[in-house]
C-alpha cells in the first residue's frame, strides 16, 4: 500500500515537478520554510542535495541543468544570506549547459530585480522571524517564502 502511494507521488512529481503552481509547490515551500526556520544550518546541504538529484534526473531526460538556473539559484540564496561554495565553484559553473539565450520560463523573473525598498522590507521580515518561538516562526517563514518567491520570481 505504501509503495503504491509513493509510486503515485513520484508520477505526480514527474508530471508537475517543474510547474511552480502545481500540486507539489505548497509542500515544497513548507519543507523549505521548516528547514530554513528550524535548521538553518542544514538548509545549504539540503539545497545542494536537491541540485545534485536534479542534475541526475534532468540529464536522464535530456534536459541538462543550465548555468543560468544555477546562477539564479545562487542569487536567491545570497538574498537569504546563504552561500553554498560547491554551487559557486567556477569549474562546476563552467561544466553546466550554456544556452545561447535565456529562455522565457514562467519560473524565471520577468523583469528587473526588486527595488531596494522591497528588498529591505523582505530582509527585515526575515530577521524578524527569529523573534518568534519555533512553531510560529515556521508558520511565518512559509508566508515569508511565498512573498519572497512571488517578488523575486
Amino acid at each position: 500500500m505504501i509503495a503504491a502511494k509513493n509510486k503515485g507521488r513520484r508520477n505526480q512529481a514527474c508530471q508537475h515537478g517543474s510547474n511552480p503552481q502545481g500540486p507539489l509547490f505548497e509542500p515544497i515551500v513548507h519543507l523549505l520554510s521548516a528547514m530554513l526556520g528550524r535548521r538553518r544550518h542544514k538548509f545549504g546541504p539540503l539545497i545542494l542535495a536537491i541540485v545534485r538529484q536534479s542534475m541526475t534526473w534532468r540529464r536522464e531526460r535530456g534536459e541538462s541543468l543550465t548555468h543560468d538556473e544555477i546562477v539564479r539559484l545562487n542569487e536567491i540564496l545570497l538574498r537569504l544570506s546563504i552561500k553554498i561554495p560547491e554551487l559557486n565553484e567556477q569549474d562546476f559553473l563552467k561544466s553546466l549547459h550554456h544556452p545561447n539565450a535565456r529562455r522565457d520560463d514562467p519560473a524565471s523573473p520577468g523583469g528587473s530585480p526588486p527595488t531596494d525598498e522591497v528588498a529591505k522590507a523582505l530582509s527585515l521580515r526575515l530577521i524578524g522571524l527569529y523573534d518568534y518561538p519555533p512553531q510560529r516562526r515556521a508558520t511565518n517563514t512559509s508566508g515569508f517564502l511565498r512573498s519572497f518567491l512571488t517578488t523575486t520570481g
